[in-house]
């Protein structure tokens, strides 16, 4: 049986002016450190459509306690 994700986490951030490029940076570090964390199917970092100044981070995981167990250690 092929397994799915189960959770879908997306966050919206507005960086203070002058820290787009800094949050951006610290989004994507984590991002990569969650892509391979226990029970995450994948996650990545992406500017909004409507506001470019927003900035994005969306991951897939198996279930919330593997979402919560990661959120913990960041």
């Amino acid at each position: 049986m092929e397994e799915h994700a189960v959770v879908l986490d997306v966050s919206r951030y507005r960086p203070v002016p002058g820290k787009r490029d800094d949050l951006l940076a610290q989004m994507k570090t984590i991002a990569e450190r969650a892509s391979k964390a226990e029970g995450c199917f994948g996650a990545q970092v992406c500017t909004s459509n409507g506001d470019s100044d927003v900035l994005v981070a969306v991951s897939r995981w198996k279930s919330a306690q593997d979402l919560d167990s990661f959120a913990r250690d960041v």
